[in-house]
């Protein structure tokens, strides 16, 4: 897959979208009300989407996922996704919200999680 293949799968979420479970979160970088701050954000996970392109993965490891705002973006693109973080309630909306049936959730420390056969 090219890189500008791997762009074209970016799903941005809404403000509107994110501020139904607002209340679950408490980094608002994405819904932030200054536009500049929103789009730094959302520039970063284009520029992390664009460098991943250039590797053949099939699964992917989103670590600290938080409210989950990439999870839509990685589902589309990678077979499988795996999100850590310690709390996962928002990340829950974000994949309850896109019925992302390739994602899944781990919640706690990195290092408390066991994973089946050392493999995310």
């Amino acid at each position: 897959m090219s890189k500008k293949n791997l762009k074209d799968n970016l799903v941005t979420i809404e403000p509107e979208i994110l501020k139904d479970y607002l209340h679950l979160i408490n980094q608002r970088t994405y819904t932030n009300s200054n536009p500049l701050v929103r789009w730094l954000y959302w520039k970063r996970l284009e520029n992390i989407i664009g460098e991943v392109s250039t590797k053949n993965l099939q699964n992917v490891l989103d670590f600290g996922c938080g409210e989950g705002v990439f999870l839509p973006t990685l589902a589309k693109t990678f077979k499988s996704v795996c999100a850590l973080d310690l709390d996962i309630q928002a990340a829950k909306e974000t994949v309850n919200a896109f019925n992302l049936t390739n994602v899944k959730l781990l919640e706690g420390s990195y290092k408390d999680i066991i994973l089946e056969n050392n493999y995310f």
